[in-house]
């Protein structure tokens, strides 16, 4: 539908719910009316106001159909506006808030575009914090902002109206909740804004900032306990309850709301069975969409200064147990450095370590078989990897000897680890280079112990305990800066140590010839998608491929393969949604096959994972949507041609490893799906 056609046939009602703030409804009607969407009709309703509101309505807007309420009923007067409302969508606005001009239009144009859409969110710009509320938002929001919001009538007729137990705060997130549940979409439109003025009458004392206001910490505490009472299965509402108290305790510490942290458990143990008799559990998809409830342990609006860890990678206990771990390991390292002792090796034999649990890492480690010829002054090189990966090379017959060990029996099995180490140490190496990123001190151990006469390597990243990282950097003979470059540059560096000619600077896998493989796609008649990576945080959301499928198959003839680990096959097999032409291979394949159909793919799509490092190894064109956490560190590749695309969402913040401060890594799930539609375009010119 066009835009004009949107403008004579679409009446749009306008939601406005006041209380005592006469002049700041003022000005927001006087915007409403000068939007240049004119197909609307206009409803204030008055929250038992004493200022002299509902009089200046009357005076001022004959237009507005005023709705007056004998009490203030809180967020439950929106519902009088719903129960009225004539128009085919209606925009929630508060006293205080108003859309800029050709904010409806571009709300309603999406709603043209989209059936199953249900809201559209729009961008919140705070005029007295110049700054945006909703900076944090994704293109699929967990909740909208209730100043500025279209909501389709198709969900309240549905759903119903807004849950009158909130009065005020989260009932817009409860309200998308229930949204989504109903099989409706939300929609956040960052480039359409609402201004919201935000003026402080009636939220708490004067001169007291809004956001850590005892008012706001208060209804806070109580609403989003209802919102877990209601909403979701006892275990999370018992676990996260507990969470959410023990978060509201420490913002009391520090600001000393004693009366009002009491008086709402108080009231939440009161009226615990009430909420319970009410509820009404979402499906369980929708609670794992919203996490089953849980909720940052620390509130960064009370606390500004405090570094949060990514949910996803985990919070404060996980990072005191990363610390005892490194702790356990360091002693491990020095114990046994006191028998496994250097060796002098008169064989002038040359030893790579890649011995991570990584696919991607491994498949970088490679670059060593792309330069085999460089090392012929060596009288053995050997490669010791991870025997999770032997299918890498299954067809390799050159003349670097390739050492396989079983990283969990290295890890948690001493028995294993000591026969490892005097199996290898006979060997007699001369050079050890670690090619590891070395973010952990399981990476050093192997290396330190085999008895080389000489290691090699670069300096530890902030990952690892300095503490340890200085001492464990004195076990090496030679150590290359860490800087910030591509991984391949930094084992470029470590092996120019060994010979004086040029290295490649790429990867390889030995893959079978066409005419052997036995896989029933060729010729380029697949795509393949990999929708999942190994750290949740780097993935792209898995609706948004979904939509990159559905125009695939519109689009392409071609078949869609879905490639990922076998704990991946469930998530994966939401992306079937044509059985005919799109196949869930995830835990079906072994590398190899894995290598094979890559080899012969049209073109692969695909998160930063070892998948992707499939594609550019086997040079087949590629699109890989990742983020800031180590740009250029793996992605993208040095020497990349046009038919490699990697997107991002720049952002400020890049480099911070990964150690994300938003609720989501905003620097890959704000990568557009037209964006990722054009870079398709682009790498099938």
């Amino acid at each position: 539908m066009q835009t004009t056609e949107i403008k004579n046939t679409t009446l749009v009602t306008v939601n406005i719910l006041s209380f005592n703030r006469k002049d700041e409804l003022r000005f927001t009607l006087t915007k409403v009316f000068e939007q240049n969407y004119k197909n609307i009709e206009v409803i204030v309703v008055d929250n038992a106001s004493s200022d002299g509101t509902k009089e200046m309505v009357k005076s001022e807007f004959s237009a507005v159909n005023l709705i007056e309420l004998k009490e203030n009923i809180g967020i439950a007067g929106w519902n009088k506006g719903f129960e009225v409302a004539k128009g085919e969508y209606v925009l929630v606005l508060d006293d205080d808030s108003y859309p800029e001009k050709g904010t409806i239009i571009a709300g309603l144009s999406n709603f043209t575009s989209n059936m199953k859409l249900g809201i559209v969110a729009f961008n919140i710009f705070n005029s007295r914090t110049n700054s945006s509320e909703t900076e944090e938002f994704v293109e699929k929001p967990k909740h909208f902002v209730g100043c500025g919001a279209i909501v389709n009538r198709k969900v309240f007729e549905k759903i119903g109206y807004f849950n009158k137990d909130y009065f005020i705060y989260y009932h817009e997130l409860d309200y998308s909740a229930r949204c989504y549940d109903a099989g409706f979409d939300i929609r956040y439109l960052e480039d359409v804004v609402v201004i919201h003025r935000q003026n402080l009458l009636s939220r708490g004392a004067k001169n007291e900032d809004p956001f850590i206001s005892r008012y706001r910490y208060y209804y806070y505490f109580l609403r989003y306990n209802i919102f877990l009472i209601q909403n979701f299965d006892l275990k999370y509402v018992i676990k996260y309850t507990v969470k959410w108290w023990l978060n509201r305790g420490i913002i009391l510490a520090k600001h000393l709301y004693l009366t009002e942290y009491f008086k709402s458990i108080i009231w939440l143990i009161k009226n615990w069975k009430r909420l319970r008799k009410n509820k009404n559990i979402l499906a369980k998809d929708t609670q794992e969409f919203y996490n089953y409830g849980n909720m940052p342990l620390v509130e960064r609006a009370f606390f500004p200064n405090f570094k949060r860890s990514n949910k996803k990678n985990g919070h404060g206990m996980i990072q005191i147990y990363s610390h005892l771990k490194n702790i356990i390991m360091f002693i491990e390292i020095l114990s046994l450095k006191v028998f496994f002792l250097k060796k002098n090796s008169k064989e002038n034999n040359l030893l790579f370590v890649k011995n991570d649990m990584f696919l991607g890492d491994s498949i970088i480690g490679t670059m060593i078989f792309k330069n085999e010829e460089k090392f012929s002054e060596y009288h053995n090189i050997y490669f010791v990897i991870n025997s999770d990966f032997s299918d890498l090379f299954k067809w390799y017959n050159g003349r670097i000897k390739i050492i396989y060990f079983n990283y969990f029996k290295y890890k948690f099995n001493i028995a294993y680890k000591l026969h490892f180490l005097l199996k290898i140490r006979k060997y007699g190496v001369k050079y050890c280079i670690n090619l590891n990123y070395r973010t952990g001190l399981f990476l050093d151990e192997l290396p330190v112990l085999l008895g080389a006469n000489y290691l090699y390597g670069s300096k530890t990243s902030d990952k690892v305990d300095r503490l340890f990282g200085n001492i464990i950097d004195n076990f090496y003979d030679k150590l290359e800066p860490l800087k910030e470059e591509h991984e391949l540059i930094r084992q470029q560096k470590l092996m120019s140590l060994f010979t004086n000619r040029n290295l490649r600077l790429s990867t390889t896998i030995p893959v079978i010839q066409e005419h052997e493989s036995d896989t029933l796609f060729t010729n380029n008649s697949f795509i393949i998608i990999s929708p999942i990576s190994s750290n949740q945080t780097k993935d792209w959301p898995i609706e948004n491929y979904k939509r990159i499928i559905s125009k695939l198959l519109k689009e392409y003839s071609s078949k869609i393969l879905l490639l990922g680990e076998v704990t991946q096959s469930n998530k994966i097999s939401q992306l079937i949604i044509d059985s005919d032409r799109v196949f869930n291979l995830a835990g079906k394949t072994s590398l190899q096959d894995a290598i094979n159909i890559m080899k012969e793919a049209k073109f692969f799509i695909g998160n930063d994972s070892g998948f992707a490092h499939f594609a550019h190894a086997v040079n087949t064109k590629y699109i890989v949507i990742t983020g800031g956490g180590s740009l250029g560190v793996f992605f993208p590749y040095p020497q990349s041609n046009k038919n490699n695309i990697v997107l991002f969402n720049e952002m400020s913040c890049f480099g911070c490893a990964w150690n994300c401060v938003y609720d989501v890594t905003r620097c890959i799930v704000n990568v557009s799906v037209n964006d990722v539609w054009a870079a398709i375009k682009e790498v099938n010119k």
